[in-house]
């Protein structure tokens, strides 16, 4: 069977979900039977790139170039990182926010909306922390400094007022003194 009978054959037995085309299939493994789900335009991409294929856990996607999720010739296809793809869908005029200003009211307003009990690490820490007893690998802790050092982190190269300074440091202050009120009450 050539490659396109089988592209025919695969779009024979799809389904739509999320605007997407899955292929539905079952593997019967000792006496088991297993069910998988496969999008589509990875399973084109693994057809004609043999040597190149996407795979589970390896972090890259297919993307569709023209933005049309049923168009799924090989030539509409193209595998990038998941960092790749991210990057790619933010900016320019594919950003959703492109063009539109924010106003000083809707900042307010998505600040208050994510404050307090309404933020969803309010009171996590200590055991109830996502990342508590997590032991980092000292590669993994090289990287983790190494991405927020220097040019990489948010502050390189701005200059703080004092009045900046004092209200950070009274805001930190009044975030321990509550988190040490949680402690006492747990």
């Amino acid at each position: 069977m050539n490659k396109e009978d089988r592209v025919k054959e695969l779009i024979a037995c799809c389904r739509m979900k999320d605007g997407r085309r899955f292929c539905s299939f079952s593997i019967i493994h000792d006496g088991v039977k297993y069910y998988a789900s496969v999008m589509l335009a990875k399973s084109i991409w693994n057809l004609y790139n043999p040597d190149n294929k996407v795979v589970y856990g390896d972090g890259c996607v297919i993307h569709h170039i023209d933005g049309n999720k049923l168009n799924d010739n090989i030539s509409n296809l193209i595998k990038l990182t998941r960092k790749e793809h991210g990057i790619w869908h933010s900016t320019g005029k594919r950003n959703a926010m492109y063009g539109k200003e924010i106003t000083n009211e809707h900042r307010k307003n998505l600040s208050l909306s994510r404050t307090g009990e309404k933020n969803h690490m309010y009171g996590k820490f200590g055991k109830d922390a996502p990342n508590y007893g997590l032991k980092r690998s000292k590669e993994t802790k090289n990287k983790i400094s190494k991405a927020v050092s220097g040019e990489s982190n948010y502050n390189y190269g701005r200059k703080w007022s004092n009045e900046r300074k004092d209200r950070h440091s009274i805001m930190l202050k009044e975030s321990w003194k509550k988190r040490k009120l949680q402690i006492v009450k747990n």
